[in-house]
């Protein structure tokens, strides 16, 4: 036996070494001898000669020596050069943040009140904006006089190329809220997990379509919003679905002040696109009972309500415009 088992210890089957155990009733105690050998795996010959594999070689030949792979199919792109976008604008132009939406939509009646010399607007996202004047001294007159600037704006510095923070409104479409909860301060709850909610919910059509309503939130990604998710109110759950619009939305005040008629701007409406897509993600919402059967529309704390018309003054005179949002 013990003749036997010495010598299938070195019986190998390919890359694979055969092991024998001795039987659990065997009394005889089993001595480890130094001649046995200890597996190690099977290495390729070009391995530890350090030799590349032709695979090896061939490998990122087909692609290209600006783009590195970061992650599962995510490009890093390289951008070569001093590029120095918008750089005629060093001398004269200032990059500001609004306190908020309405001043936002607001900017260019705010702007005007304060400032009586031409002003160009370029919106960048979010609630940043880039503001042009027609030279330097006109530039430094305005950063100058903050006590009214800062009564609608967070911040104003000069414009240098620096990096800015990426920033967007998105508005929100949220399906499958229960009528019977469909209040705005319950959906504003459901958007506020996707972003920082800025105009308070309301439904389409004037109110008529109860299907769906829009929510617009200020968000720090550049993917775009789609996901499902799961609301619990009481024992009862409800999936919800939340997309973004695919339209496109600008504020009204992207305009010269000087081609601009008299006007103050409370509120606008955004484009909204009735287009519907697929793919969806799973989360869970779990919300409080709060009165969901009384009347009236309201904001949640913390969250800015907006009002849902927009008023717009002219010289000759006054006409009221429906806008929900």
């Amino acid at each position: 036996m013990s003749d036997l088992e010495f010598r299938l210890k070195d019986v190998w089957i390919g890359s694979y070494k055969l092991f024998i155990s001795p039987a659990r009733f065997v009394n005889d105690p089993v001595e480890k001898k130094s001649a046995d050998k200890v597996w190690q795996p099977v290495r390729n010959v070009q391995e530890e000669d350090g030799t590349e594999t032709e695979l090896e070689k061939d490998k990122g030949k087909a692609v290209d020596q600006h783009v590195n792979v970061v992650g599962v199919g995510v490009p890093e792109i390289n951008i070569d050069g001093d590029i120095g976008a918008f750089g005629e604008f060093y001398d004269c132009g200032l990059v500001v943040t609004v306190k908020g939406y309405t001043e936002l939509i607001s900017l260019r009646s705010l702007l005007k009140a304060m400032f009586q010399h031409s002003i160009q607007i370029h919106y960048v996202g979010g609630f940043t904006v880039l503001l042009v004047f027609r030279d330097k001294v006109e530039r430094d007159s305005f950063l100058e006089d903050n006590v009214g600037w800062e009564v609608f704006l967070d911040s104003c510095v000069t414009w240098n190329g620096q990096i800015l923070d990426v920033e967007r409104i998105a508005w929100l479409k949220l399906h499958g809220v229960p009528l019977t909860l469909a209040k705005p301060q319950v959906f504003d709850v459901i958007a506020s997990n996707f972003g920082k909610v800025i105009h308070s919910a309301q439904f389409e059509e004037e109110g008529r379509d109860l299907s769906y309503a829009v929510v617009g939130v200020l968000v720090n990604k550049v993917e775009r919003i789609k996901q499902s998710c799961v609301i619990k109110w009481h024992k009862i759950k409800c999936n919800v679905l939340v997309e973004e619009e695919e339209a496109g939305w600008i504020p009204d005040c992207i305009v010269d002040l000087e081609e601009e008629v008299d006007c103050d701007v409370v509120m606008e409406t955004p484009v909204v696109d009735k287009e519907k897509n697929n793919g969806t993600e799973e989360g869970e919402i779990v919300m409080e009972d709060q009165g969901i059967n009384e009347g009236g529309r309201g904001g949640l704390e913390g969250s800015p309500v907006v009002t849902q018309q927009m008023y717009v003054h002219e010289e000759s005179n006054s006409q009221l415009a429906e806008g929900s949002r």
